[in-house]
């Protein structure tokens, strides 16, 4: 393909598992806005991961339980054989076995995501909530900021699915709701629209540029692509959200 198709556009097609990383920012910026307006709630952790459970279990259980009991009947390669248990899908803790270099099973390879955003959900709420909001704005930079530098040394981790090199994408949806719901972060915006749209279409133009010529290494395209993802996506989550009446907020609304 790349002798009919230019290099770039067969790199940029290459990268669209960056959807991962707009997954990623999304939730962080769903969870964290129900945490900011309902986490006083007496009721709020109940309902939280009520919610939480109904939303997912269900069909999460049923995906696992179809590819170790059924999938093998019908494809018989599939049976299971070795790498990361089954009880570790179960507990929403596989990344942990694959970051290591564990082969996932065939059909339960994406779960890794899912793993993640679980165990986000079980420790965000509970942290948020604790934290000062001085505290949870520097916690949240500093993982926005520290996540590509350790994702670019070699660690005996891998830098895609462990869990504490994907934090940020997650972090940057939890500044997102921070911001939107901070009055003076909004007089700001309103009087600074322009350059604010400026800025965000400048990362998502750096973001397309990287995929398109991205690095040598394979190591620095991963941690770095990653953040500018994280970034470009973040930038168009705030870019429709103070454009709340254009055609194309309205869509994706």
């Amino acid at each position: 393909i790349t002798n009919l198709v230019p290099y770039p556009i067969v790199s940029l097609m290459d990268s669209l598992w960056s959807g991962v990383d707009i997954f990623f920012v999304l939730s962080g910026f769903l969870i964290g806005g129900i945490v900011l307006d309902y986490g006083g709630s007496p009721s709020f952790y109940r309902v939280f991961y009520l919610r939480r459970a109904l939303r997912i279990l269900p069909v999460a259980l049923l995906t696992i339980a179809f590819s170790f009991l059924i999938l093998p009947i019908l494809v018989p390669p599939l049976r299971f054989s070795g790498g990361v248990p089954e009880y570790a899908y179960l507990l929403f803790i596989n990344n942990w076995w694959t970051s290591l270099g564990a082969q996932p099973y065939p059909s339960l390879g994406p779960l890794w995501s899912l793993a993640i955003e679980e165990q986000f959900y079980l420790v965000a709420p509970v942290l948020l909530l604790w934290a000062t909001p001085r505290v949870r704005l520097i916690g949240l930079c500093a993982i926005v900021v520290l996540s590509p530098i350790f994702r670019s040394v070699e660690l005996r981790v891998s830098a895609w699915d462990f869990t504490l090199l994907r934090l940020d994408g997650l972090a940057l949806g939890v500044l997102l709701a921070i911001a939107v719901r901070d009055q003076t972060f909004r007089d700001f915006a309103g009087r600074h629209l322009r350059h604010l749209n400026l800025i965000c279409g400048g990362i998502v133009a750096a973001a397309l540029l990287f995929a398109m010529f991205p690095p040598g290494s394979g190591l620095l395209a991963t941690a770095w692509g990653i953040s500018l993802n994280s970034l470009a996506a973040a930038s168009i989550v705030l870019h429709l959200h103070f454009r709340s009446g254009s055609s194309l907020s309205q869509m994706l609304s």
